[in-house]
């Protein structure tokens, strides 16, 4: 559902505004949106990147310490 028209174009540089419908959305990393502008557009979950995310976030989430054969006394 994207569509742009720089899909196959090679830029160099960082954006300094996003346009959504029209309006100025984003300049120069300020958030210049009004509540309610948005359209939630839903999505099936599944797809890869969501995968890999998920996978990813598993495996650098904290995990406890397990400890055996120490005493709590540490004698």
């Amino acid at each position: 559902m994207t569509t742009t028209s720089l899909r196959a174009k090679k830029v160099k540089g960082l954006p300094r505004f996003t346009l959504t419908r029209g309006k100025v959305a984003i300049y120069d990393g300020e958030v210049r949106t009004e509540e309610g502008h948005g359209k939630f557009i839903k999505r099936e979950g599944n797809t890869a990147t969501n995968k890999a995310l998920s996978s990813w976030k598993a495996l650098t989430s904290p995990r406890p310490v397990e400890r055996t054969g120490i005493p709590a006394s540490g004698v």
